[in-house]
């Protein structure tokens, strides 16, 4: 019966442990006698300082695991060095997101004497894990609880893997356990409530055929590992070089012998079956001796019998370098813990187990930064010397297939720079899958998480509300508004705003997510100053999206004074203009309405006897005038009959003035134009003078 029950309720957050540093390391054989059955004394080993170890230390305490990585990869062969290196160089692989080699460095560790087997298996299920290579993951929780049946986040990551593998019954038993040891546990409510739906459906199980039950709702996350406190080791320098006569090591030889077959579930059938892989036989030098799958040494299977998962083999007698010698498998391109480095005897799966996971949750072909320009998607899988050809498809939201990568020799990792197969750039939600070929084994297909695709740049539109600019703080256009619009695919990440004169940056303000509505600014510059009538300046808005795509609009501006609304005189007045003429500014006239004719009022009198005064005075009695009327119009634009009466006005004052005796010949009576919001002044009349 297929599996088909969707359990998907685990967050899983797995963190490394750190070991506490042993300063007692692990005693080396050394035979006493040519007896061999004679009893085998073990010395102290000198812990030797070395600089490489001490530097990758540093640089993985100030967290930076991929400088740290070099250092520690140059010490794990070396002799009587700290065995913690093989814990931080594991931590140091795996939050750089090589999984592959964290799991690789972190079970040749266990095959070593003297390392903390605990939280190396710990480690190595985490890394398992983050491969969704489950089945590897609950061994290895296996082997830590076997070193601590006491350590209750390995029961809580157990449980979860074994949810995942839809072991129900086990997983039950792993969070009870969990929950036993951690009764303070911040989530224990949701681990309850899903043993309660455990129990329901393993129950309903019993009776009924399993279905497809969604339990997403479901919040259950891994409980913090506690940080082991290191102690600091006292490094000694051997004062005399050990002679080659003294290293007097074991021998182990290997041979492989036929496992049994792991116990299943009557009604379960496991997908992709194939023959067993062959476990590891440890051979001492003088008398070969067979183990095979389910010894209790130093073959270690999972907990629970019917856990459908491969044994794990510890060995503990083995030396560090004739074990690696025996089990590392040789590869032409020798990458340091390997896909292709992991030894047989250490992990002995199936084939068919593949995993694909895509690193970004999204990314952008137009993004500065080069590790959001492309999607790396992390490809594993078992026995991949037998691999014959793979198919990678990425497909939409829609389940068109955009994109296809084929290819024989299946890598570590697949790079997708966002074209399709047409050449043109991707834009939304996309998922991936992956379908590899095995020369004898038939196709395993996997599918990775969703992730998006944003080809498109962000938008920005900044609109100054006025066309003018004079920060003199009359009250008049004293800031320099804008109305704001944005749009972005991606999450905005920043925004900045500024001014510039003679390109150089005045003023600046910037902000994180997305920009304001509406942006202003006085005039004022970063250091004070306020910006003068007839500075040139310059704008711009720029935002830039989570992936670091950019994109600005700009403008310029200019300062110039206030435009005051006009207003009307409150007496005669008179103004000469730099061009030699002369302007008189008198209080409205009074005409009556919608006629050219002048009220007779005494303000009509005496303003135009002061004009005519003016008129006749020697000073300006050489110069001719111009009588502009004006009206006040019902719409924007004057209509015929408007501008016919403000022209009658105007000679209707030319007549009054006449009449009091100003020449003829010096007068020009004209219609206006224009409109104000100020009604009494555009029913004005206005007098200039010109020679």
């Amino acid at each position: 019966m297929k599996k088909i029950f969707c359990l998907i309720l685990i967050c899983f957050c797995p963190l490394f442990v750190f070991s506490q540093a042993k300063k007692n390391l692990a005693a080396k054989k050394n035979a006493a006698s040519k007896n061999s059955k004679e009893t085998v004394k073990k010395e102290e080993i000198v812990t030797v300082f070395n600089e490489d170890y001490e530097t990758g230390e540093k640089l993985f305490g100030l967290n930076k695991p991929a400088e740290a990585i070099p250092y520690f990869e140059k010490c794990v062969e070396l002799e009587n060095i700290n065995p913690n290196v093989w814990i931080h160089l594991g931590v140091a692989y795996y939050q750089t997101g090589d999984f592959t080699r964290s799991l690789a460095c972190c079970t040749r560790g266990l095959t070593k004497e003297n390392t903390d087997h605990k939280i190396l298996a710990y480690n190595a299920g985490n890394s398992a894990y983050a491969l969704t290579n489950y089945a590897r993951a609950d061994a290895c929780y296996a082997i830590a609880i076997r070193e601590d049946e006491n350590f209750g986040p390995a029961y809580l990551n157990r449980a979860n893997a074994q949810l995942k593998q839809d072991h129900l019954q086990d997983a039950k038993q792993n969070y009870e356990k969990y929950l036993e040891l951690e009764p303070k546990s911040s989530q224990r409510p949701e681990i309850e409530r899903l043993i309660s739906l455990l129990d329901e459906e393993i129950a309903r199980r019993a009776k009924e055929k399993p279905e497809l039950i969604d339990l997403d709702f479901a919040n259950v996350k891994n409980d913090e590992v506690i940080v082991e406190q290191k102690e600091k080791v006292d490094y000694e320098l051997p004062e005399e070089k050990v002679e080659d006569d003294e290293k007097d090591e074991e021998l182990v030889r290997f041979e492989i012998v036929k496992a049994p077959p792991l116990p299943q579930k009557e009604d379960e059938i496991v997908e992709n079956e194939t023959e067993a892989e062959e476990p590891l036989k440890v051979v001492p030098e003088d008398e070969p001796v067979e183990i095979a799958f389910g010894g209790e040494e130093p073959v270690v299977e999972a907990v629970e019998k019917n856990v459908a998962t491969a044994p794990v083999l510890v060995p503990e007698k083995a030396e560090t370098e004739k074990m690696e010698e025996a089990v590392a498998v040789q590869d032409e391109k020798k990458e340091f813990f390997g896909q292709e480095n992991l030894a047989d005897a250490l992990y002995s799966l199936p084939a068919g187990v593949v995993t694909l996971k895509a690193l970004n949750a999204s990314f952008s072909p137009n993004s500065p930064n080069s590790r959001q320009q492309k999607q790396i998607f992390n490809v594993s899988a078992t026995d991949k010397n037998k691999i014959e050809t793979y198919v990678l498809e990425i497909t939409d939201e829609y389940g068109n297939t955009v994109k296809t990568i084929k290819g024989k020799k299946l890598p570590d990792k697949i790079e997708w720079d966002g074209k399709t197969d047409s050449g043109r750039l991707a834009d939304g939600r996309f998922s991936a899958k992956i379908s590899v070929n095995y020369r004898n084994n038939g196709s395993v297909d996997a599918e990775g998480n969703s992730f998006s695709c944003f080809s498109n740049v962000p938008q920005i539109t900044l609109v100054p509300e006025s066309d003018s600019f004079s920060p003199d703080g009359d009250g008049i256009d004293d800031k320099l508004s804008f109305k704001v619009s944005s749009e972005s695919e991606a999450l905005v990440k920043d925004w900045k705003f500024e001014v510039k004169m003679n390109n150089r940056t005045i003023y600046s303000k910037s902000g994180t997510g997305t920009p304001p509505e509406n942006i202003e600014w006085d005039g004022k510059t970063n250091s004070g100053e306020t910006v003068k009538d007839g500075n040139s300046l310059s704008y711009k808005m720029s935002v830039t999206d989570a992936l670091g795509v950019s994109t600005q609009d700009s403008g310029k501006v200019e300062v110039t004074k206030s435009k005051k609304d006009p207003v009307v005189a409150k007496s005669v007045e008179i103004s000469e203009n730099p061009d030699g003429t002369v302007n008189i500014a008198i209080p409205t006239l009074s005409f009556k309405i919608n006629s050219s004719e002048l009220v007779n009022t005494e303000q009509n009198s005496q303003t135009l006897k002061k004009v005519y005064d003016i008129l006749v005075d020697e000073k300006y009695e050489e110069y001719r005038v111009t009588i502009t009327g004006y009206v006040n119009p019902d719409g924007e634009e004057w209509t015929t009959e408007e501008q016919v009466l403000a022209l009658n006005r105007a000679k209707s004052v030319e007549n009054r003035l006449k009449g009091l005796g100003v020449p003829e010949n010096r007068m020009e009576a004209r219609c206006g134009e224009g409109k104000s919001a100020n009604k009494e002044y555009n029913r004005r009349v206005e007098f200039k003078l010109r020679k």
